[in-house]
């Protein structure tokens, strides 16, 4: 065969065009491999940021319920010592107001008062007046009007006695408010002094008043006595503070 100079070129063009394309089609493939690659290390890279991240939000999760116990811990702790706290808060109260009282001074209501004189012809229902007050803590009986008015709620003790002068029924009663709470009665018609008491135990609350008065069931006759040989009184205290 015979090969002139222009088939020759014709052919060194045709093979250097195709080995032209093939190295295209490599640097081609080459870059596609390249971007593949860059992309799976880019995948295997979030893959472990995300891995870490778990990890990091599982010991934050764990330290965040550890806290939480402690928590609860401390305010189950908290709440017992609060509750044993008021407690013995109530406690302290009901003592102190026991003890030291809550009189108009500060003082534990407590009276001793007696007549200083007889008193003829009482009557009927007639308020008896202990006028000399001996003892009058907390200021809360009145030796005008011959009443004791509770200043605070509390158990109270109550006693007085009544002294009939010669010739006398003296028929006598404690009064709560207006209930009867006890009762005596005095009789010296045939010359011979007797002499009734009695004492009663009583609740009461702030403002309840108590006085002694002579019966409005029977009419008393004659004179009550009070003299230096013998005095009728009245005596009362708060034995302890009742909420």
């Amino acid at each position: 065969m015979i090969f002139t100079r222009k088939s020759v070129a014709t052919v060194l063009y045709l093979l250097l065009s195709f080995i032209n394309g093939i190295s295209t089609n490599n640097q081609e493939k080459n870059e596609k491999f390249e971007s593949l690659d860059k992309l799976e290390f880019q995948a295997k890279n979030e893959q472990f940021n995300v891995q870490k991240e778990i990890l990091q939000l599982q010991d934050l999760k764990y330290e965040t319920q550890q806290q939480l116990r402690e928590i609860k811990s401390a305010n189950i702790f908290l709440t017992n010592r609060v509750d044993n706290q008021e407690e013995r808060i109530h406690i302290l109260e009901s003592i102190l107001q026991q003890f030291k009282g809550i009189g108009s001074n500060g003082a534990t209501p407590a009276f001793y008062a007696y007549m200083t004189k007889d008193e003829s012809n009482p009557g009927v229902g007639h308020t008896l007046i202990y006028d000399n007050v001996i003892v009058n803590f907390g200021n809360s009986y009145n030796h005008s009007s011959g009443r004791f008015t509770a200043p605070t709620p509390g158990l109270y003790i109550f006693s007085y006695s009544t002294i009939p002068s010669s010739n006398s029924d003296i028929p006598t009663e404690i009064v709560k408010n207006q209930e009867v709470i006890g009762a005596t009665y005095s009789n010296n018609k045939y010359h011979y002094t007797s002499t009734s008491s009695s004492t009663v135990v009583v609740s009461m609350t702030a403002g309840d008043v108590c006085f002694v008065r002579t019966s409005k069931f029977n009419t008393p006759s004659g004179s009550v006595y009070s003299r230096n040989d013998g005095r009728t009184s009245f005596s009362g205290w708060l034995q302890f503070y009742v909420e």
